[in-house]
Formats: structure tokens, sequence, C-alpha cells
């Protein structure tokens, strides 16, 4: 892994280029879209007795066939957040 703390010149065939991470302040969209609402459209079960390991996450969104907008990207960001703090939780079942 590349230490970006002390920015080093990359070097490409036609110019170099310097990564510095000042030089980035502002949020991606991507940071952005994960920020809105939280979700209604993402559930978390635990299965329960002999399968207490196995995590069910559903996506419950229907009227847009389960497709994954800002809505469901922020429901699966913070489905995936809950169950990497589960140290219980080995298998993940999407459905």
């Amino acid at each position: 892994m590349r230490d970006i703390t002390n920015p080093k010149p990359l070097i490409f065939p036609e110019k170099s280029l310097t990564l510095r991470p000042d030089q980035w302040p502002y949020q991606t969209r991507f940071t952005l879209i994960l920020e809105s609402a939280p979700s209604q459209s993402v559930n978390l079960h635990r299965l329960s007795d002999s399968d207490s390991e196995v995590v069910e996450v559903s996506l419950e969104s229907p009227q847009v066939r389960n497709a994954i907008g800002k809505d469901m990207l922020k429901g699966l960001q913070n489905t995936f957040d809950a169950i990497s703090n589960d140290s219980s939780a080995n298998v993940l079942l999407i459905t």
C-alpha cells in the first residue's frame, strides 16, 4: 500500500502526477449520496435456532423492482455497518 502522507510523484509515460490528500477537501459524489435520509427499503433479520450465525438482508422496494438507488445504498451501508460490528454474524443472505 502506498503511503499518501508523504506525497511522491507517480511517473507516467507522458507526465508525472503528485498525489496529495489535502487537494480534495470535499466529499465525493458517492459519499454525498450515502448521507441521504435513513432507508426503509432494507431490512435486517437474524435467522433463529441452529442458524443463529446467519443474517438475512431483505431488499424491500418492489415499486422499483429493488433497483439500487440512493435510499437503497444508504440502507445497505447502514446494514453492512451493523453486521460488521456483530461478531456472531458469519453468513450473510441477501434476498
